[in-house]
């Protein structure tokens, strides 16, 4: 018979005792073994037992006496924040806990995903918010957090935190029972970089891939997605090699779209010598918001609309150029590092839109990405054109060949064909 595993409540409950109780008796109902902390400032008002309290949390200069006086709710957060995330771990070992849960509402989302964010990614962790409709990379990252909508605050029981406390309950009972199961094999994982404008590259790639008995890992190019790849290449979790083949967060950041990922992008395999194949896909544009919004603020671009909510603005000569300097930098400090890097380019078009849409394909400003990167890209990084588009069964071809054979440790011996 299986041992019942044990998971770990996190919440203020002072405030939301009637709430946690809920949550206990549920969590203990689906065969779990439940250890509750408290994060809560004043004492706690709940009939079950709390094993750690917020005084144990804190350290021993840190009064909660006088944190009870203070009118700045700030420093109180913030020392309650600090404290669980350095003891998280040690208080994780000592009671064998498998899996953690948590719910709040701003301050307390942010005391909670910041100790789940300590723990291992293959930890299963759910937090119930009042803001996980909002963006939510920041509390979430790639520490496996389910972040759920409370829909209503934390803040006493009635029939819709009933069924969100029953829901998230009944998950993380689920899946501390799945932790204790012994897991499949891991395979050695490829990271992909994907939009709907590469998709058939991608699926290609990924049938090569595993035939090759590799698992692969897209991330989806819309910021957050970017994030997570460049976190999983430096927490070792991707460790075979990263094959980039869209880059819209980049202009996205250099433009002004809805879906940068920052200025980091591009630097996490350099960093960890985890071999990169560079791929200028979906440099070709730049999605922003609603069309009505993007036609106030570019009235003169070339704008299509993808769906209510988005719209794709074609992106010119000279943010090509911005986008392939930015490129050939980060590809230059890898090769300088001795991390082995290249670059691919699909010349005939960078997306779908650039093969298919009408009137979206701009020779010119294709061929200005091409002329930069071909300019500033160091003469060690090795740099293939292909007359191609990048959905093309031939280039997937290439691509997947090309990252296998710098997986394998072969250099790319690519002539530096001209722009």
């Amino acid at each position: 018979m299986t041992s019942k595993p044990t998971v770990g409540m996190i919440g203020a409950f002072d405030t939301k005792g009637e709430d946690f109780t809920f949550m206990y008796q549920k969590l203990q109902a689906n065969g779990c073994k439940v250890v509750a902390i408290d994060i809560g400032i004043f004492s706690a008002k709940v009939s079950f037992p709390v094993a750690v309290s917020t005084e144990e949390l804190l350290a021993p200069e840190v009064r909660l006496a006088e944190l009870r006086t203070k009118k700045e709710r700030p420093a109180a957060v913030n020392a309650v924040k600090h404290a669980l995330k350095e003891k998280i771990e040690g208080i994780c070992k000592r009671h064998g806990i498998v899996a953690l849960i948590g719910a709040g509402g701003t301050n307390g989302t942010d005391i909670i995903t910041t100790a789940m964010q300590e723990m291992p990614r293959t930890m299963p962790k759910v937090c119930l918010s009042t803001v996980a409709q909002h963006e939510n990379w920041q509390y979430t990252k790639t520490a496996n957090i389910i972040l759920i909508d409370s829909c209503v605050d934390v803040g006493g029981l009635n029939d819709i935190s009933r069924e969100k406390y029953t829901a998230s309950a009944l998950i993380i009972s689920t899946l501390a029972k799945s932790s204790l199961e012994e897991l499949a094999p891991k395979l050695p994982a490829i990271g992909i970089s994907m939009f709907g404008n590469t998709t058939k590259c991608v699926e290609r790639c990924s049938e090569l891939f595993r035939e090759k008995n590799f698992q692969v890992m897209p991330f989806h190019a819309v910021g957050t997605g970017g994030k997570n790849l460049e976190a999983l290449v430096r927490d070792g979790t991707i460790r075979s090699g990263v094959l980039d083949l869209t880059l819209q967060e980049i202009p996205a950041s250099l433009v002004g779209g809805i879906y940068s990922a920052g200025d980091t992008r591009l630097s996490a395999p350099g960093e960890t010598k985890t071999p990169h194949l560079v791929i200028p896909g979906c440099v070709d544009m730049v999605i922003l918001g609603p069309i009505e919004e993007a036609k106030k603020r570019y009235p003169r671009r070339h704008l299509y609309k993808c769906n209510s909510s988005i719209t794709a603005m074609r992106t010119t000569s000279n943010e090509m150029r911005k986008t392939a300097r930015y490129i050939a930098e980060k590809v230059n400090a890898a090769a300088k590092s001795g991390s082995p890097v290249a670059v691919l380019i699909p010349a005939k078009g960078f997306s779908m839109f650039d093969e298919t849409l009408a009137g979206w394909h701009n020779p010119a400003a294709n061929k200005a990405l091409i002329n930069e990167l071909v300019k500033k890209t160091a003469p060690e990084v090795p740099l293939k054109i292909v007359d191609a588009y990048i959905n093309d069964r031939s280039f997937a071809d290439l691509a997947s060949s090309s990252l296998l054979k710098m997986i394998a440790g072969i250099k790319l011996n690519w002539p530096r064909n001209p722009a």
